[in-house]
């Protein structure tokens, strides 16, 4: 499995992108407040999904593909949320939030993952 970096870097690099206008996120379709952001980070696909309000991100987690467990597909997460936003359990959202936009997304494709 690739590795992954420290979550807080990828969300202070994610507020710089979405400022800067590098990057055009998408809304999710179950959780329309939740964007998401499909690329890929120097050849591993990535799926990030935020919470942004106003222009700030509030928090991210960021999936990659892992080897299949028992044949299932797999991923890992990192996640983080911005200092001002912490102990509001917005990162138990996130996940909550991601896992069920990506059950969504990937219903034709396979039933469950890890």
């Amino acid at each position: 499995m690739p590795e992954i970096v420290d979550p807080t870097d990828s969300l202070v690099s994610f507020q710089h992108a979405l400022h800067n206008g590098l990057i055009k996120l998408s809304p999710c379709v179950i959780h329309p407040n939740m964007k998401v952001l499909l690329d890929d980070a120097e050849g591993t696909p990535r799926i990030t999904y935020a919470f942004v309000e106003g222009g700030t991100v509030k928090g991210v987690a960021i999936y990659i593909p892992a080897a299949p467990i028992e044949g299932k597909p797999c991923f890992g997460v990192g996640y983080a949320v911005a200092d001002k936003y912490k102990m509001r359990g917005l990162g138990t959202k996130l996940l909550e939030s991601s896992i069920e936009e990506m059950q969504y997304g990937f219903r034709n494709s396979f039933n469950e993952f890890y």
